[in-house]
Parts: C-alpha cells; structure tokens; sequence
C-alpha cells in the first residue's frame, strides 16, 4: 500500500513536470504564431526549431526555473531512492525498458540506474531485517520541523522516538519525536534530524523507545548531537551503556537538602 502511494507521487512529480514543459511550449509556439516580423525573400540560413527554442528560452528568462525544470527531467534525479525503494524487480526492468525506448536516458544512465536500483534494494534487505515486528506507519503532513505522523490501528507513545524507514541520500537517519497524541491514529512529533526530502506517504517506525544516547567514561570530552552522534571529527563514541534523554526525576528518599560542593572537573571554576 505504501509502496504504490509512493510511486503515485514521484510519477505525480512527472506529470507536473511534463506540464511544466508543455505549457512553455504552448507559449513559444504562440510567440511564433503572433510574430509580426516580414519575412525576407532572400533565403536565409535554417535553423533548427529546437535551437529557436533554446534562443526563446534565453530571451525569456523568467519564463521558466531553468534549474529547477532541468532537475527535475533528469531521470535519475526525477525517479530518486524513495521511487525506486519500492520496485520489483520486474517493475524496475520495465520502467527501465520504457525509458530507454522513449530515448529519456543513454547507456551511462541505464549503468547508474542499475547500479542505484542495486544498491537501494540491499538497504531494503537490511532495513526489512532490523524493523521486523516494529510498527510502521506514514508521514501525513510536514510543516517545517513539525511532522504528522499516522498508524493504522496504534498510537506511539509520547516521547518515543520515530524514525523514517529510509535514510536520506547521504546515509543519515531522519530521527522524529512523538510530543502529542492527535485523533485518527495520529501523532504529532518534532524533527530532530534536518526535514528536507519528507513527504506525505514517506513511510516511518516507531523505535518503540524514546531517542538515547552514549554515556560513561567513553564520552569524556567528547562532543554529540541531541542524538547522541559525535560532531567533534573524532570517530565514533565506543560506549556500552546508553540512556534516554529523558528520565524520571529522583524519588523523594533519594533526594537531600544538605549542602554540598559539586565538582565539575574545571580548576577555574572549582577553587572558587
């Protein structure tokens, strides 16, 4: 189910790229239909119509995000990981045969293709064997860091750690945390992580725990994220004991209304 939602939006993201395309056609062949300019009888040089429509393209640069229009024809940017996360391999093979017969990408594209769709569907084996028997769910709505979460037939509980199934491009995991109950399943959560490249039917897990991080004599000087990553380009943080960020306060018979000198490990700080 969430796998042919997906797909419906990157091939939504197409289309709207198509129509992008066409309705700048439409405009060219327009201009050139209401163009008023004498023709001269001396024969000129041929132009091709694809160069005229380059030239109309670069007198008219506001017409169109020429960036943004490239980035998004690209196929291998257009049909990215979260698309091809969820092809069979006869489907890839398909689409991959459509693309080629429609001239869309060359031999070195259909060789990264294959190399990326490899790739992503051995992170999928491996992500399939670490989530077993977790919950999941789906984003439904993103406002900036503030991320809707939905479950079908469960709620996570408050302060439980979210993580989207599929990392982002760069190998990161996206880390959400639930901070309020909503109706219909639903459970409004904090973005830990940067929130670029959500979207609505991206799928996510409930940790079922909330986020921890390293503690001990191994994280001594150490510097970490509110994830417990190191940020300090020191490697990793070889720590066996981990806790959540958040805890219970002390009970009452652990508590003490004495005085008493709290040592930070700082000389300046503690002879005063």
């Amino acid at each position: 189910m969430f796998g042919s939602r997906l797909k419906a939006t990157s091939l939504i993201a197409a289309q709207a790229s198509k129509a992008l395309r066409n309705n700048v056609v439409r405009t060219y062949a327009a201009a050139q239909k209401n163009s008023s300019a004498p023709k001269d009888k001396e024969p000129k040089e041929q132009v091709s119509e694809s160069q005229k429509y380059r030239d109309y393209l670069n007198q008219n640069p506001d017409l169109v995000d020429k960036d943004q229009m490239s980035g998004k024809t690209d196929p291998l940017v257009q049909f990215n990981q979260d698309y091809l996360y969820y092809l069979e391999e006869k489907e890839f093979e398909e689409f991959l045969n459509r693309l080629k017969g429609e001239g869309a990408i060359d031999e070195t594209q259909v060789v990264q293709f294959r190399k990326n769709y490899s790739v992503i569907q051995g992170q999928k084996v491996a992500l399939d064997e670490k989530w077993a028997g977790y919950k999941k769910g789906v984003i439904s709505q993103v406002i900036g860091a503030v991320v809707d979460v939905k479950f079908e037939d469960y709620l996570p509980p408050i302060g439980n750690a979210i993580e989207v199934l599929l990392p982002a491009e760069d190998g990161t995991n996206i880390v959400l945390e639930v901070c309020q109950h909503m109706e219909g399943n639903e459970a409004r959560t904090i973005c830990i992580s940067p929130s670029e490249g959500l979207f609505r039917d991206k799928e996510v897990v409930d940790t079922g725990a909330p986020i921890t991080v390293p503690v001990g004599k191994a994280t001594l000087g150490r510097v970490m994220n509110v994830l417990g990553q190191p940020i300090d380009a020191r490697g990793p943080i070889n720590a066996t004991t981990f806790m959540g960020i958040h805890g219970d306060p002390p009970g009452v018979m652990e508590q003490t209304t004495e005085d008493s000198v709290l040592s930070t490990g700082i000389k300046m700080i503690d002879v005063m």
